[in-house]
């Protein structure tokens, strides 16, 4: 395999935004970590079947120089270096750019390993003398190539590192095991199912955490709802039913799949209608709004809507709830891209579409908390936006709802001015009360 063949698809994808960007559209590390390997292995292993197609073709054609010096089509294997492995991923995680040749013998490397390969380094990785989070880190890894080639040994491997593994590997590999599940359901539901109900009574997913919602086996059934609903909604729906109430709201939540057509959607209302009370129903909603929005922008969530028949109570919900969202996701943005008067002005009229009774207050709110905390968006960018949208549009509701959720310390007489121009004096006089409160310890 030339050093050509490898560098191009590599440079594609270090030139991509899921790995210059990635850390921008979470803030979760354990998620950050798992979609920088999970992008690394899509790579290198949709290359491994393009280069492997070519020295087929090459060979046919009796043209096959490239083949013999193809150590995976000799059936030779380079040496593999775990620990170096480990130091380049750390560095990785880190933001740093690696050294090329590094990476691409990382790529290689990973290319050129079968299924038993992977399992067997998996278990040499386990027992290395690194640091724990290097270790498991670069266990993690293996199995996520494992899970392309093999979802269900690549679940098993997942499972029995989840008995070593503490602290925050123990929720990272859990990441990695419901991709693998999820993978291996659609080959094979019942098998899947079957292994995973065996795990439960076994007591592989019991919890530790405060909380009576055990999270990682409402997320491996997520993982595989919409596979299940596909091929059997009363078997989906009794699954669901069997679980406890608060069990039933956060798989539903986390389902995915479901955004991806209008009858999937539809389909998904009515399981939530169908197995969740009336309180819960609209937070269960919300998560595939969020998600219909990161597909399709506000045009799609609008079909949506639509699309459920949405309840007042529920869109006013899911209104909320995307337009935190779209500001959210636009704070990670540079130039044009982030949160401005001509964007906001777009978000703040299908706001006023979808629900005009809170559509101030709501835009207020998204703008005021976004700032506090995500992305590159300070609250003094917050307060310049709202002071522009109240000089184009002016609203005492988009003032009072900022004002209630900025922080005084960021910028107190600014803020202070700003409730100035609040035109309804008993709702001034509050904000400025509010803001010469002194500053909580």
């Amino acid at each position: 395999m030339s050093s050509k063949t490898l560098l191009l698809p590599l440079a594609a994808f270090i030139g991509s935004a899921a790995f210059l960007t990635w850390q921008h559209f979470t803030q979760d590390p354990v998620r950050q970590q798992a979609t920088l390997f999970r992008e690394t292995i899509h790579a290198v292993t949709t290359h491994r079947a393009a280069t492997q197609a070519k020295a087929a073709a090459a060979s046919r054609s009796g043209d096959d120089g490239q083949a013999k010096a193809d150590p995976a089509a000799s059936g030779a294997r380079p040496v593999i270096d775990l620990k170096e492995m480990a130091t380049l991923m750390a560095g990785m995680q880190n933001g740093t750019m690696p050294d090329m040749k590094a990476v691409l013998k990382l790529q290689k490397t990973i290319l050129e390993l079968s299924s038993d390969e992977l399992s067997a380094l998996i278990t040499e990785a386990g027992q290395l003398e690194l640091p724990p989070g290097q270790r498991d880190n670069l266990v993690m890894m293996l199995i996520q190539g494992l899970g392309e080639s093999d979802p269900q040994a690549a679940v098993m491997a997942a499972a029995a590192f989840m008995k070593s593994a503490s602290g925050t590997p123990v929720h990272m590999i859990g990441f990695t095991m419901r991709n693998a599940f999820s993978s291996w359901a659609k080959k094979d539901l019942t098998g899947a199912l079957t292994w995973f109900d065996g795990a439960v009574a076994a007591g592989q997913f019991e919890s530790t955490a405060l909380s009576d919602v055990n999270q990682e086996q409402t997320q491996m059934i997520s993982s595989v709802l919409k596979t299940l609903w596909v091929k059997d909604p009363a078997a989906a729906r009794e699954r669901i039913l069997a679980l406890p109430e608060k069990e039933r709201t956060v798989v539903l939540a986390s389902a995915n799949g479901f955004e991806a057509d209008a009858a999937s959607q539809k389909e998904f209302s009515e399981l939530v209608r169908g197995v969740l009370p009336a309180k819960e129903q609209a937070g269960a909603l919300q998560q595939l709004a969020q998600r219909v929005y990161s597909k399709d922008s506000l045009d799609g969530v609008s079909k949506f809507f639509s699309t459920i028949e949405a309840t007042p109570e529920e869109r006013a919900t899911l209104v909320a709830g995307v337009a935190e969202t779209s500001f959210q996701q636009r704070t990670w943005g540079n130039g044009a891209e982030k949160p401005n008067l001509e964007n906001t002005t777009k978000l703040r009229s299908w706001l006023a579409q979808e629900n005009a009774a809170t559509a101030e207050t709501t835009l207020g709110k998204s703008i005021a908390s976004t700032s506090n905390g995500y992305g590159n968006y300070s609250p003094a960018n917050a307060l310049a936006l709202v002071t522009e949208l109240h000089s184009a549009q002016p609203s005492d509701d988009l003032l009072v709802s900022f004002l209630d959720q900025a922080k005084p310390e960021s910028n107190k007489e600014a803020l202070q001015a700003l409730a100035a121009r609040i035109s309804d004096p008993v709702a001034r006089d509050a904000a400025l009360a509010k803001l010469a409160e002194p500053a909580k310890p």
